[in-house]
């Protein structure tokens, strides 16, 4: 995905991000690794111990921390944000992992 020219100051930068991301995984029927991580969340797959904690601070960042955890895991990020707040990227994001 790499990371955009914006630099997400706010959720609703983030929200708009993985708006526009729901489109391009519709688009190209591929996941990254936040949307791979996503699934492993959801489905309570076995993590290791730093994707134990990188999902924890993630999970309960607010908006201003989830913003400066995206300097580090964009993809992360807006794949969480996607999950939270963009109608059918969920849905979307399980088709193409055939769940």
């Amino acid at each position: 995905m790499g990371r955009p020219a914006i630099e997400p100051q706010s959720l609703e930068t983030l929200h708009t991000l993985a708006f526009n991301r729901r489109a391009e995984i519709a688009r190209t029927g591929l996941l990254n690794a936040g949307e791979r991580w996503l699934i492993e969340w959801q489905y309570q797959e076995p993590m290791g111990s730093y994707e134990h904690g990188l999902t924890q601070a993630l999970a309960n960042a607010d908006g201003a921390n989830l913003c400066r955890l995206y300097r580090a895991y964009p993809e992360h990020v807006v794949a969480l944000q996607g999950y939270r707040t963009v109608k059918d990227y969920w849905g979307i994001v399980k088709h193409i992992a055939g769940r």
